[in-house]
């Protein structure tokens, strides 16, 4: 008791300090470690103030420009892995991985969206497949003591089905992902890896009575530490591979992000490996919209109405299509409808933990 007592105190003297000294330095706009933008001095307003937001963003600002920020954020992970503390900043925190937790969903958000889905499908006449990808917690549940309280995602999943009209099918990856015998999960991100990401596109393509395409594989970097790395402070955890995947049969690509005009010959980018993101090096990170044009000009379109889940399976997509339309409604607001006509199949590609969290489906129209 007494050595937690003088931790306590000794942090607390920490921050005194280190709140005094932080006038001193100049302020960083970009956490580089835990990529995110931090906060800034706020604007002070008589408004402000009287309501309370002015001393809840001041607090916000102090905490993100504490002076050496990263190493406080290290120091107290392992003071809490010291207390034997697995659940760090909402995350489990194992001696190989990082699992995001996944406690409550949000039903009536899943059940607006699910709506939303089965309303596009009415109004354009299109049949849709829905790829909805579990999380870690799911999969990786061996890993997790008994006593973590995580969303039962199979029955959800299966909830969610029953939701759907006739035009709206659910291709079901969660068994496919559940009896791989190799990780399907980073172990330091929350997104699926290569391997995942190929099992739910072979899952798709039988869905859709193709044969799925063969690819090689290069490692192209060992030093990928994603979001869960950033978010639980486990700053020394050993960093995820990044691999590039290519048809055995090669496929020409066009790609042009948010229509302004600039053309790329490939969904890869090399350049993003130095960035903190390295998962930006597929499709280039976060786009509104992202058009694809392939050399297999005889195959059929699709869009593909997707978060970040999609910047892993593009690259397996472009040998079975002539066209691919990505539209991240997180970020496009424009009506999608006007143009579906346009394209063979629609997919919806979603993360199950967005799909509870994320509004961005409720501009689906």
């Amino acid at each position: 008791m007494k050595k937690i007592q003088l931790c306590t105190c000794v942090f607390f003297l920490l921050f005194v300090f280190g709140f005094s000294f932080l006038q001193l330095l100049p302020d960083k706009s970009f956490s580089d470690q835990e990529n995110r933008v931090l906060a800034q001095v706020p604007e002070w307003s008589i408004e402000a103030a009287a309501s309370g937001q002015f001393s809840d963003q001041m607090e916000e600002y102090a905490s993100d420009q504490f002076p050496f920020r990263n190493m406080w954020i290290l120091i107290n992970h392992l003071y809490e892995r010291a207390l034997m503390k697995l659940e760090i900043g909402g995350n489990y925190v194992l001696s190989d991985r990082i699992i995001q937790q996944f406690r409550v969903a949000d039903e009536q958000n899943i059940k607006k969206s699910i709506s939303k889905i089965n309303d596009f499908s009415l109004k354009t006449g299109k049949n849709i497949d829905l790829l909805l990808i579990p999380t870690a917690s799911a999969i990786d549940r061996e890993h997790l003591s008994s006593f973590a309280n995580e969303v039962d995602q199979q029955a959800l999943l299966s909830q969610i089905e029953s939701q759907l009209i006739e035009t709206v099918q659910m291709v079901n990856v969660y068994d496919v992902l559940d009896a791989s015998e190799k990780d399907v999960y980073y172990a330091t991100d929350h997104h699926y890896n290569e391997h995942g990401a190929y099992l739910v596109y072979e899952a798709y393509m039988n869905h859709l009575g193709k044969q799925p395409a063969e690819f090689t594989f290069e490692t192209v970097s060992d030093s990928f530490c994603g979001t869960l790395y950033s978010s639980s402070g486990a700053f020394y955890m050993k960093g995820d591979k990044i691999v590039r995947m290519d048809p055995v049969e090669e496929v020409e690509v066009r790609v042009e992000y948010e229509q302004n005009g600039e053309i790329f010959d490939s969904v890869f980018h090399e350049e993003n490996l130095d960035r903190k993101d390295q998962y930006t090096y597929y499709l280039d990170g976060n786009h509104s919209i992202v058009e694809i044009e392939t050399s297999n000009s005889q195959a059929p379109s699709l869009l593909v109405i997707a978060d970040s889940y999609s910047h892993l399976m593009i690259p397996y997509l472009i040998s079975d299509f002539s066209r691919i339309q990505v539209v991240d409604l997180r970020y496009y607001r424009n009506v999608i409808s006007d143009h579906s006509e346009e394209f063979d199949q629609i997919l919806v590609l979603y993360s199950l933990e967005n799909l509870s969290e994320d509004d961005g489906l409720s501009w689906l129209r």
